[in-house]
């Protein structure tokens, strides 16, 4: 006799996943090379983070459920900071749209 699982009991088993796009809030463009780290809330150290490739897009995988928080960082852009809650054997599609950096120079007499 074969035992087999149930499908939502395999679900429970395999680890979440996150997913999506880095792109410029003006233009659309993807950025590339954007750092994705996931930290555990309350945390300090990133448990995973990976960096977006050629057309912005990034993927995290084996990730317990939980909620995290993603901080995503890219040159010349504003650091992007969020919760996201995972399910286990699902994948979540988190698209992140960055604004670039005001810099202002004051004058110097």
């Amino acid at each position: 006799m074969q035992l087999t699982l149930a499908p939502v009991f395999k679900r429970l088993l395999l680890p979440a996943s996150l997913s999506g796009t880095v792109t410029d809030a003006q233009t659309g463009s993807p950025i590339a090379g954007t750092l994705v780290q996931v930290f555990v809330i309350g945390m300090t150290v990133p448990i995973k983070s990976t960096l977006t490739d050629d057309n912005g897009q990034y993927r995290i995988t084996d990730l317990p459920s939980a909620t995290y928080t993603i901080i995503v960082f890219a040159r010349n852009f504003t650091t992007q900071s969020l919760n996201v809650t995972l399910m286990n054997g699902k994948e979540r599609k988190v698209d992140i749209q960055h604004n670039l950096l005001q810099i202002s120079v004051a004058n110097i007499s």
